[in-house]
């Protein structure tokens, strides 16, 4: 039996103003609500790219829960 090794990878995160911006409360309900709902790929893949970038910003956790509370809803 061959047994299969997984890492796990956490990226650098950086400490950028901007990029925390876009994840405030009201920057993420107007993100949400331009998603394009005729094109679920286009959504799923606009989803992770900003999953990725949340990721990667260096925040309070506080405010990361947020954020991925708010983005749950509204992927449900």
């Amino acid at each position: 039996m061959r047994e299969e090794l997984f890492f796990l990878v956490i990226p650098e995160q950086k400490n950028d103003p901007r990029l925390l911006a876009t994840f405030s409360e009201t920057a993420l309900q107007q993100w949400i609500a331009e998603l394009p709902a005729a094109n679920p790929g286009l959504a799923a893949r606009l989803f992770q790219e900003l999953l990725s970038e949340l990721i990667s910003v260096e925040m309070p956790a506080a405010k990361r829960l947020q954020a991925l509370e708010q983005l749950r809803d509204s992927f449900f």
